[in-house]
């Protein structure tokens, strides 16, 4: 008689749940939010708590406290937290944690994948870090990786073939929330050349969703040809007369959105709007980006890749929005349980 073997190796008992999701503490509330939505799925999910044990000296060491043998195990882990150094080593230490316990598949489920914004070499002797955070990830044992916009489409490409990796887009998030508003005289803004692809890609499912039709525009930077910096902006599109909605994949100290919004109000835009994926908001030496991007006078919308607690969201409340994506993340591992698409969510 033939007998279905688990992948790692090792049967699940019939008492137990076959997935489960794990979490550290940071994430408790994001877990907690998606394991209820997994539940009234009726997806059979158990809850685990990852312990982290921190030595005198700062290393740090996860304890997985109870057995996960032969189920398909989700982690969700945020890279930004306390920093993306220490994130690094967690994240890899956690997923050889997990392959050494016996389980059947393993997906790592990474929001923010910190690092993946240096995929190309700029300069000579310098690392292209994003491919090797990628190997790092292979490594550890994942197969498949679940994360929101990594800067480029390309970065998929660093992972070897073995691990898939499913690339969702912050927009799925916030295009409901912009469509709430109305999108008559809009211009949907790019701060660089190189986000022109996904400012384009917004401004064709605005269009199609609302049926207006939207202007597109790009700031373009002129280099000095001495000296480096910029000469100038040039800015190729019509914004003249209309509200701007800038859109990027993230925000680190603020200055690109800075800049692009004292541009185009040289260009008679209206108001301004900002929507991206990963709010990271880097204290700058001056002031923290916050105070930098509440002085402009916009509003700016990020979702919760970089996760806020609930005071720092009432204090930043009158320029900054959070969007939750609990409910796309939980669609998005329940179809990876089924074995449904999930490149239709994007």
């Amino acid at each position: 008689m033939d007998v279905e073997i688990p992948k790692r190796g090792c049967a699940l008992s019939r008492y137990d749940q076959p997935y489960g999701l794990l979490y550290f503490e940071r994430d408790e509330s994001l877990a907690k939010r998606i394991f209820s939505r997994l539940k009234k799925n009726g997806d059979e999910f158990e809850l685990i708590k990852i312990e982290e044990i921190v030595f005198a000296n700062k290393e740090i060491m996860p304890r997985i406290p109870k057995n996960i043998r032969g189920k398909d195990i989700f982690l969700l882990l945020s890279m930004n937290e306390p920093d993306p150094n220490t994130a690094l080593i967690r994240l890899f230490l956690t997923c050889r944690t997990i392959i050494g316990s016996s389980i059947n598949k393993f997906i790592a489920v990474l929001p923010f994948l910190a690092y993946l914004r240096q995929d190309r070499k700029k300069d000579g002797r310098v690392p292209i870090s994003a491919r090797d955070i990628a190997k790092l990830i292979e490594i550890g044992g994942a197969d498949q990786v679940v994360t929101f916009d990594p800067h480029t489409d390309q970065a998929e490409g660093f992972f070897d073939a073995k691990v898939s990796v499913a690339n969702l887009k912050g927009m799925s998030v916030y295009v409901p929330h912009i469509l709430r508003g109305g999108l008559e005289k809009t211009a949907v803004v790019s701060t660089d050349a190189g986000g022109a692809q996904r400012a384009r890609r917004l401004r064709d499912i605005l269009e199609e969703k609302s049926g207006i039709e939207i202007s597109y525009a790009i700031i373009d930077k002129e280099r000095a040809a001495k000296g480096g910096g910029t000469k100038a902006h040039t800015v190729v599109g019509d914004v003249n007369g209309r509200d701007c909605i800038i859109v990027d994949d993230m925000i680190d100290t603020g200055g690109s959105i800075v800049t692009a919004c004292e541009i185009l109000r040289n260009h008679g835009t209206q108001d301004i709007s900002v929507y991206a994926t990963h709010g990271i908001f880097s204290p700058t030496p001056k002031e923290s980006t916050e105070a930098r991007l509440s002085k402009l006078g916009i509003h700016v919308t990020v979702t919760e890749s970089i996760l806020r607690s609930a005071a720092y969201r009432e204090k930043n409340a009158v320029w900054l929005t959070i969007l939750n994506y609990d409910e796309l993340l939980a669609e998005v591992i329940h179809r990876i349980t089924t074995g449904e698409s999930v490149s239709e969510l994007s």
